[in-house]
């Protein structure tokens, strides 16, 4: 049996959407979250977790702290560190780098660091609460979903990108097998839910356009396109908020559902604002235009 691990999550801003993402993700996969904030700090029995899609990064935690002094991680190899503020510090972060490199060789006498390719990446993460010294083990790639966006632009009509479809199905638990029922008129839902090993039942406005876009990205014939509703679903995700499709949630008693509206609210031109009901709890959620910090980088 695997031992449990701390693993850390630097989580996209914007939302509380990610926060959850993660939080769903790991009940299902035995794990529990110790600390949430932009910083989703979990215990795990494994660090599997690639099907994210509103998280940059995922790293072992190997020590948390609030002084310097404190460090006594025992490394192997060679390492470097990199610092991410969370909090406005003045210390410039080179200087907080060299101090925290200088601990880490006072408690691994002869190790070295390689700014290249270290055989230990390390992130030192400060936060209001406390920092924290976190292994790098993988970047989630969210420059695939920007180009299934690209892809899709052409036959989207509704406020879902790739990247929050994912993450709403990552919130509602969809997995390998499952049936989803989508009345939404952005394929780039029932893609990922393709991508996801579920399989995806399109009850849609424009069924031809949907279609069509799927048969391009190679999704062939593992979508079904319904003319009317029948049968059960696993879970149920909708853009039309409607009598029908609040008649269908009472009628079906799905075990998770997510309707999602396009509020009025005037943001900028590269940012709106939905509003999800995860069994009708309200999340606010703002797509686009985020001023993200980013990940430090060698």
């Amino acid at each position: 049996m695997e031992r449990v691990k701390k693993i850390a999550f630097l989580l996209v801003k914007g939302s509380e959407l990610p926060k959850l993402e993660v939080s769903s993700l790991l009940s299902r996969k035995g794990g529990k979250v110790i600390f949430s904030g932009d910083l989703v700090i979990a215990e795990a029995p494994h660090t599997q977790f690639h099907e994210l899609a509103l998280v940059k990064l995922v790293g072992e935690v190997l020590q948390i702290f609030n002084n310097i002094s404190e460090i006594n991680i025992k490394l192997n190899g060679t390492f470097r560190v990199r610092v991410k503020k969370m909090v406005k510090i003045s210390e410039p972060s080179p200087s907080i780098e060299r101090r925290v490199a200088v601990r880490i060789m006072e408690v691994n006498p002869g190790i070295k660091v390689d700014l290249k390719r270290p055989t230990n990446d390390l992130l030192l993460i400060i936060t209001e609460e406390f920092s924290v010294i976190i292994r790098k083990l993988y970047e989630i790639d969210r420059s695939w979903f920007i180009l299934k966006d690209v892809f899709f632009k052409p036959y989207r009509e509704g406020p879902l990108d790739s990247e929050t479809s994912r993450a709403i199905l990552n919130l509602l638990g969809v997995t390998p097998g499952s049936s989803v029922l989508i009345t939404s008129n952005s394929p780039q839902v029932a893609h990922e839910v393709i991508e996801l090993g579920a399989s995806p039942y399109l009850y849609v406005d424009r069924p031809k356009d949907v279609h069509n876009s799927l048969i391009k990205a190679g999704d062939v014939d593992m979508f079904t396109v319904l003319k009317r509703i029948e049968g059960s679903y696993d879970f149920l995700i909708s853009e039309k908020v409607n009598e029908e499709v609040l008649s269908l949630i009472d009628s079906e008693g799905f075990g998770m559902w997510a309707l999602i509206s396009q509020s009025k609210l005037k943001l900028n031109a590269y940012q709106r604002h939905l509003q999800i009901k995860i069994r009708g709890k309200p999340i606010n959620l703002y797509v686009g235009g985020h001023d993200e910090d980013k990940i430090p980088r060698h």
